[in-house]
């Protein structure tokens, strides 16, 4: 029989193509939930690559609601199937880490149970999401109470997901487009910045991050996150910055 899984037969015919000549292990076994191919299909259809999806992950029960996901933690699957989207929440709610405050599930946001329009437009305004999905009744109501925040594209009665407007941009402070791909940064500076005024971008600051051409990199603290955020100087010019993580040992 054929070793490919069905989920990738579905969801990218030509990749599976290429992996039938090498008769490789499943990346995953199991047939596609009904609610899994609800999730990818809307992202493909509502987010773009480059952009930010804010995902309610499921763990622990909520009492009186029932998590549609099961036993399913999807979050970590959608950058696979949706190249280019980014995932903020997930897969894993609950690790002792600094780096997993980033989180949104079981009806909190950034680990907040009481939460409503303010504490959402100041990790907006951090985060930078372009598309929500959600399905606590707390997270639910405040995407319908909304409607100058969130635009809901599709509604199935357990999971809604919606458009955020007004967070758009790579950029928490300063102007620059950035193109994000595994373990490295293109941060081009916009033209007619602030003088001597940091470029602080939505991406986490790292140990060991290096800049080509060489720039002046800072950590920047922003909200409650423990977690610095990456902040430039860029040189004059508006040349492309390449940032990104030596390998090991170098």
């Amino acid at each position: 029989g054929d070793p490919l899984p069905e989920l990738t037969r579905w969801a990218d015919p030509a990749l599976a193509a290429r992996l039938r000549t090498v008769r490789p292990e499943p990346f995953l076994s199991s047939r596609p939930t009904p609610t899994l191919r609800w999730v990818v299909d809307r992202v493909r259809n509502h987010v773009r690559p480059g952009e930010r999806l804010l995902y309610e992950e499921g763990g622990f029960a909520v009492p009186g609601l029932v998590e549609p996901f099961g036993e399913g933690r999807y979050s970590g699957l959608i950058p696979f199937y949706a190249p280019g989207v980014e995932v903020l929440g997930g897969p894993y709610l609950h690790a002792a880490l600094a780096t997993n405050f980033t989180q949104f599930g079981e009806g909190r946001l950034f680990g907040k149970e009481n939460w409503g329009r303010v504490e959402f437009e100041e990790y907006a305004r951090i985060y930078r999401p372009s598309a929500i999905i959600c399905w606590s009744l707390r997270a639910r109501a405040f995407c319908r109470a909304n409607p100058d925040l969130v635009t809901i594209v599709a509604d199935d009665g357990r999971m809604m997901m919606g458009r955020v407007r007004g967070f758009e941009g790579a950029t928490i402070g300063g102007r620059a487009e950035v193109a994000a791909e595994a373990g490295e940064l293109h941060v081009r500076p916009a033209p007619g910045g602030e003088l001597d005024a940091p470029v602080v971008l939505r991406y986490h600051f790292v140990p060991h991050l290096k800049a080509d051409p060489p720039t002046r990199l800072e950590p920047v603290f922003q909200g409650d996150d423990p977690v610095p955020f990456i902040g430039l100087r860029p040189p004059a010019g508006g040349t492309t910055i390449r940032l990104s993580i030596p390998p090991f040992g170098r």
